[in-house]
């Protein structure tokens, strides 16, 4: 894959993402499940995100430091065009999958936390996390590290996976929490998600795009 973003790729990136997204399982999913159920403080829970995302950035860049090239040729005309289309298409799919879950009764406890978050008095520091750090830290690990990893022996294959993984990690707090299996049912837009911007980084060649894409999709359920 042609990637002027992040250039050079080796296997050794593929174990790099991995860490990094152990310790963000860890640090998103055990002490956020087990503050769900003691407390229904955003502003604590907020803390918390921004920590983690600020803190992994920071390994992030120091990790792939060497891959980062910008290259302002990227930024043509096919490539914006198809990060447009892959934008309104993903928050279609979104848009639809929300709404049969709703026809089923079934909340999406990740997307009213985002929103809560948002009205807290921390929400410079959800801004930064949910916009800037999140995205970025996720993109690098689901897209550059495990989905052109995995893509390199089957590219659907990786998509599918990339996308599960990506959408338990997004409903995993509130499984855990009551361990409802109905809440895995959360996963589908996520899932929806991930297969959008995993085809836009395959399409454009280049990561700053799903960052990009994930990054306005955060903004439109933050400010909603």
């Amino acid at each position: 894959m042609n990637n002027a973003f992040a250039e050079y790729y080796s296997k050794i990136d593929f174990f790099k993402g991995l860490i990094i997204y152990i310790i963000l399982a860890v640090c998103i999913l055990s002490p956020k499940s087990i503050l769900l159920k003691i407390t229904s403080n955003q502003q604590v829970i907020t803390n918390i995100d921004f920590v983690v995302y600020s803190s992994l950035f920071l390994v992030t860049i120091i990790c792939f430091f060497h891959t980062f090239k910008i290259n302002r040729s990227i930024f043509n005309e096919s490539n914006l065009k198809c990060t447009i289309i892959c934008f309104f298409c993903i928050v279609a799919l979104m848009v639809i999958s929300a709404i049969l879950l709703e026809k089923f009764h079934i909340k999406n406890n990740n997307e009213s936390a985002l929103e809560n978050s948002s009205k807290t008095g921390y929400y410079f520091l959800f801004i930064i996390s949910a916009i800037i750090l999140g995205p970025f830290v996720e993109e690098m690990v689901y897209r550059f590290c495990f989905f052109r990893g995995l893509a390199q022996y089957n590219e659907l294959l990786a998509h599918l996976i990339v996308a599960l993984i990506f959408g338990f990690m997004h409903c995993g707090n509130a499984y855990f929490k009551s361990f409802d299996y109905h809440e895995l049912s959360n996963m589908i837009p996520y899932f929806f998600m991930s297969l959008g911007l995993s085809i836009a980084y395959t399409k454009t060649g280049n990561i700053i795009f799903p960052i990009m894409i994930h990054s306005a999709i955060n903004s439109m359920a933050a400010f909603k």
